[in-house]
């Protein structure tokens, strides 16, 4: 299984209020306050785009001290947050994420909590190479055309839900409306 909702209290309504604000006043700013970003284009870009269009993209951003220390303290008794830290995760830019596999370097698994799903049914799916691809290496952060793959498993995420997901396999996000806001609990090595 690679989708896993885990029974961990929701934020705050007061906490995801702010992180929702805060990230909105980004957008409406125009800030670029990125520290990680992926298209998932690179390897096949020019192959995939043809086939399927422009894919969105995932960005990761810290959240201003102060709502960090308020995550730290809220989730302070729970094992599973304690040696991370959280950043804000955004999906957006287009109605899907192309199937990936994540930077290893990164992250294979984690929590994430879902703010904003993005619609009304997104799905986050994931994927293994048909049988004639199976040798095939798949690079990390590259959209991998749907027409070479197996769908595994299908989950639509609730908002105000932790969910634990592997990042180190193929990977999508399907039918998505607008912006998807998450917090992603990030390991401390």
């Amino acid at each position: 299984m690679y989708c896993e909702q885990l029974n961990i209290k929701p934020i705050p309504v007061e906490i995801s209020n702010e992180i929702i604000s805060f990230v909105n006043d980004q957008i409406k700013n125009n800030a670029s306050f990125a520290i990680t970003y992926g298209r998932y284009n690179e390897g096949e870009e020019k192959d995939f785009i043809k086939r399927y269009g422009e894919s969105g993209k995932v960005s990761f951003y810290f959240m201003p001290g102060s709502i960090h220390e308020k995550l730290k303290e809220f989730y302070a008794n729970v094992e599973e947050f304690k040696n991370c830290f959280f950043q804000i995760q955004i999906v957006a830019g287009g109605d899907y994420v192309g199937p990936h596999i994540d930077d290893s370097s990164s992250r294979t698994k984690g929590e994430l909590y879902i703010l904003k799903a993005g619609g009304t049914n997104v799905l986050t799916e994931w994927w293994s190479l048909k049988d004639e691809f199976k040798d095939t290496i798949v690079p990390e952060a590259t959209a991998i055309p749907y027409d070479k793959l197996n769908k595994i498993e299908s989950h639509k995420l609730n908002e105000q839900s932790w969910y634990r997901l592997t990042f180190n396999q193929l990977h999508s996000v399907q039918n998505q409306e607008s912006l998807r806001i998450a917090i992603a609990a990030l390991r401390i090595n």
